[in-house]
Parts: structure tokens; C-alpha cells; sequence
């Protein structure tokens, strides 16, 4: 049957084949497994942890603090600010109420990364002005300062398939059970964020294929339907 559709194709439509099999299908198919998607940024997976614990779904707050990629340096390896202060004092932020400091509740009520950072820096007397010029974002100083000044539980999330090692923070006085269990719960997720962002872009890739299929056949088609024009006039 096969063989019979393709003996009945003219002479565009075989060019047209021709370049489909022996060129852009090979071209997608390179471009679908070489691609990549990019990494997902520790703001969005902070989010995703914050809504996790509210919905009850991992039973403490977890914090990511750093990526890193492959065997690249961990960001959090490098030294940004002179910490001198005692990591025992827990700071306090005045602001219509006092609460105990903590970034995820300081973010709730409507404090922005940029205005922690300059209260921590206020307060602690820390130069945060190299890190700044070297283009950290303040999110990302204020993420590397408290995973270097407190003492809560740390502990890793590495995928080999997609190539990416976050580090998390814990509360100390979580017990192993609930660290196990979050970190399960925020590998899955994350892996799941990953593998829906990576379809996305194989199927985006495959219908921009498909289009410009659709282009080179209608192109052809068009090139064929002039010709045959030209050779009608001269009968």
C-alpha cells in the first residue's frame, strides 16, 4: 500500500518526502533530545513549598536556598557578607506588630526580599554591597545569608536526569520522619514541575515541526502550480 501512495506522487510531492525523512525529521528528533528547558528558579520552588505546607501536605516550612547544576559550585560555598553577630540572637522586625523573625512569615505579611535584606543588614551591620555589584539579586543574598547563619537541618534534593541539586533548609528540632518526608514530597514535586515544563517544549518543538512541513509542502505545491500555469499558456 505504501509503496503504491508513493509511486503516485509527482515530482514535487517526492522532493517534498525526500526532505522530510532524510532532513527534518533527523533535525527534530536531535533538537527534541538535545534541548533543554532551563532550570526552574528557587522563587518558584519556594512557592511550591510554601503552598505544600499550607495545604498540609509536608509537615513542616522548607526552604530552598540554592541551586546549583551538575558539578558547578554551590552557591552557598561562596562567601558574601562578614556575619559577626551571635547566631543565637533571633532579630525582630517592628512594623505595626512584632513577630519573630522568619522569612517565609516576613514575605506573608507583605515584606519583599529587598526590604529584609536591608533590615538584616541594618541590624547585623553586614556589607551587602559587593554581593550586589557582583549581580546576586537580593532573593538570592538573602537566601545564601540565613542558610549560613542558622543552624536548622540541611540537606540536599539531586536529580541525575535533568541535572539539578537544590539545597533545603529545615527546622532543627524536626524529627527524622518529617525530614524524610519532606524531602520525598519536594523531590517529587519538583521532578513533576521539570517533567511538565519538558513536554511542554517537546510538544511545542513537534508542532512548529509540523508547520513548517506544512510550509515546504504548500511551498512546493504553490512552485508546481505556476509551473504547470506557464507550460498551460504555451499549449
Amino acid at each position: 500500500m505504501i509503496k503504491n501512495i508513493l509511486s503516485s506522487l509527482n515530482g514535487w510531492q517526492r522532493i517534498f518526502v525526500v526532505l522530510v525523512i532524510f532532513v527534518q525529521t533527523p533535525l527534530t528528533a536531535l533538537f527534541v533530545y538535545s534541548q533543554s528547558s532551563g532550570h526552574i528558579e528557587i522563587e518558584e520552588l519556594n512557592a511550591l513549598a510554601n503552598e505544600l505546607y499550607e495545604q498540609k501536605k509536608i509537615p513542616i516550612k522548607a526552604r530552598i536556598y540554592s541551586f546549583s547544576e551538575g558539578e558547578k559550585i554551590n552557591i552557598t560555598s561562596l562567601k558574601l557578607a562578614d556575619l559577626d553577630y551571635d547566631v543565637s540572637d533571633i532579630p525582630l522586625v517592628n512594623k505595626g506588630e512584632t513577630f519573630k523573625f522568619n522569612v517565609f512569615e516576613a514575605r506573608k505579611v507583605g515584606y519583599n526580599d529587598t526590604e529584609i535584606i536591608e533590615f538584616l543588614a541594618d541590624k547585623w551591620k553586614i556589607n551587602i554591597n559587593k554581593a550586589r555589584k557582583s549581580g546576586l539579586s537580593d532573593t538570592m543574598i538573602l537566601n545564601n545569608l540565613i542558610a549560613n547563619s542558622e543552624s536548622d537541618k540541611k540537606f540536599k534534593i539531586i536529580n541525575i536526569q535533568y541535572k539539578y541539586q537544590y539545597d533545603v533548609l529545615i527546622d532543627e528540632r524536626s524529627t527524622n520522619e518529617q525530614e524524610t518526608l519532606v524531602k520525598n514530597k519536594l523531590a517529587d514535586e519538583i521532578e513533576k514541575k521539570y517533567r511538565i515544563r519538558n513536554a511542554i517544549d517537546v510538544i511545542e518543538t513537534l508542532i512548529f515541526s509540523l508547520v513548517i512541513s506544512i510550509l515546504i509542502y504548500s511551498l512546493g505545491f504553490a512552485m508546481g502550480w505556476v509551473i504547470r500555469g506557464f507550460k498551460k499558456n504555451k499549449v
